[in-house]
């Protein structure tokens, strides 16, 4: 049970983030130069980890959680609002407090999030490419099809799931699973 006082609100232990036990939740932990694991669903961004370490290939010292859930308009492509829940953790890697917020998307911030989205869609897709294919492959077939995936971003995705179902390249037929798995990553429904 937190206690506070004129100094602020303080915990029975110590947090992650400060390392002591005063309430985290007014520091900006955006900028103390933590390390961002994200994590994405169709390209939504639903989890963001702070940790206070990563070697590259490890995170360890998670200090902050946070955890994100999308309202999509009805009928069409567009994202409503966020929800966030924020945790900060407190040593021991249990959670300390959380914070609730909700962002509401204004017309032009929909749109804008929209092709974020379908940007980060296009990110892992380019990534299962360069590790199918190799990068020199990978990076031929982006060329390839570069102003359909200008479309796709804008939210046209119709064009670029058609090229990718025709591809010819043998790098592109060397897996049967190539071009599924594309369609796949690149076909989400929202």
């Amino acid at each position: 049970m937190p206690k506070t006082n004129l100094a602020g609100t303080y915990y029975d232990r110590n947090f992650v983030l400060n390392g002591t036990p005063q309430d985290p939740t007014d520091l900006d932990y955006d900028i103390l130069g933590l390390h961002k694991k994200r994590t994405f669903d169709k390209g939504l961004l639903t989890k963001v980890e702070y940790f206070k370490t990563y070697d590259g290939v490890t995170y360890a010292d998670l200090a902050v959680q946070e955890d994100r859930v999308y309202t999509v308009m009805a009928g069409t492509d567009l994202v409503q609002k966020r929800e966030m829940m924020i945790s900060w953790l407190f040593e021991d890697a249990t959670v300390g407090t959380t914070k609730a917020t909700v962002k509401y998307y204004a017309p032009q911030e929909q749109i804008a999030e929209g092709k974020q989205r379908r940007g980060n869609v296009i990110e892992l897709a380019t990534l299962f490419m360069i590790s199918k294919v190799g990068i020199p492959d990978g990076q031929d077939f982006l060329r390839s099809c570069a102003s359909l995936v200008a479309l796709y971003i804008a939210g046209s995705r119709g064009e670029l799931i058609a090229y990718v179902t025709g591809a010819t390249q043998a790098y592109m037929l060397a897996d049967p699973a190539t071009i599924p798995t594309l369609i796949v990553i690149l076909d989400y429904p929202i």
